[in-house]
């Protein structure tokens, strides 16, 4: 099966990308001659020829066995493609991020599979990056997508297999921060809809600010008489969270029913699965009628009503203003 070009290996007019049932297909200059070939690979006169990213034209011999062995060795002298560092990267890299950080990051490391693996680190240009960004449907998700390719140049420097980064100096596409802020109604009528340790997550995330992974693995060790103990699973962040007369009462009910090590746990004494949650919430906002906010959200509006919001963990005040203070501004008229 072709891969996809989308922007990565085409060097015609920008590729586009559609959606058609429900998948992502590649649309666009397609070629009209030598299909089934390799990328960069052409038959001319009886001999199979590679086009490298500078336009020089390589010699792979007059049979197909010929040119797959030249042109794997022609690759291999080029030090690898990207598929290769991609690989390693999921290796070295993402397997130390945070759960939740893991998982989305392995999702969108998928896409960029599809659009750069074939190349070589050094056929990667702006370009390259500018008509991903231009043509993936979903424009802040391919702001993700390039942020993490980015990231995997930052490796590839540390590794010395490049001296650029060809995501450096292309503009991202525009995004407005999320506005949606929860009132208390909202909050509380959502909470009464709820099962008993969603309702206890939704108050632990208003006491706290917390993640909703940080949350879901809270112990009972990380308590104590001063408050809760976090390390903040995505940034590293250590912080205690004092105690107040809410947060000591939500405590007070999870020491209800089975024991186990995790504050927000099972019958079996377990902790909840980042996807039943997710799945739990889902229903939840399906049967509410009212305006639909993530678990997310509660963070945000944690941070909104806090008097500063530093219990988020931010360490921009930058970040924390233009993301998560989104309380309307009151201010006296005339």
């Amino acid at each position: 099966m072709k891969k996809p070009c989308w922007a990565g290996g085409h060097r015609g007019p920008t590729s586009h990308i559609s959606e058609k049932r429900g998948r992502l297909m590649p649309v666009g200059r397609n070629r009209k001659h030598d299909k089934g070939l390799p990328k960069r690979v052409y038959l001319r006169s009886g001999t199979y020829w590679y086009v490298d990213y500078k336009g020089k034209w390589h010699k792979l011999g007059r049979s197909e066995p010929d040119m797959h062995q030249a042109l794997g060795k022609l690759l291999g002298e080029q030090l690898g493609t990207m598929k290769e560092y991609f690989d390693r990267y999921e290796r070295e890299v993402l397997a130390k991020k945070a759960p939740r950080t893991r998982d989305d990051q392995t999702s969108q490391l998928k896409y960029l599979r599809l659009a750069f693996e074939h190349m070589a680190p050094s056929e990667i240009m702006r370009r390259d990056v500018a008509g991903y960004l231009d043509s993936y449907p979903a424009p802040v998700q391919a702001n993700r997508h390039i942020a993490l390719l980015s990231h995997v140049f930052t490796k590839l420097i540390r590794w010395q297999v490049v001296e650029e980064n060809p995501c450096t100096g292309v503009e991202k596409n525009k995004e407005r921060p999320r506005s949606r802020y929860i009132s208390d109604e909202e909050f509380w009528a959502v909470h009464q809809r709820a099962t008993e340790p969603v309702q206890l997550l939704m108050e632990l995330a208003l006491c706290t600010g917390q993640r909703r992974g940080d949350l879901i693995r809270l112990q009972w060790s990380q308590l104590d008489d001063e408050g809760i103990h976090f390390t903040q699973s995505k940034t590293g962040k250590v912080l205690v969270v004092l105690w107040s007369p809410m947060l000591r009462d939500v405590i007070r009910r999870c020491r209800k029913g089975t024991g186990g090590l995790y504050v927000i746990r099972k019958a079996n004494g377990r902790p909840y699965t980042s996807d039943g949650i997710s799945s739990a919430w889902q229903r939840l906002m399906n049967a509410w009628k009212g305006e639909r906010f993530t678990f997310h959200d509660i963070r945000a509006k944690s941070g909104s009503d806090h008097e500063t919001g530093e219990h988020l963990g931010h360490a921009s005040k930058a970040t924390l203003q233009r993301i998560y203070r989104r309380r309307p501004k009151v201010v006296k008229g005339l």
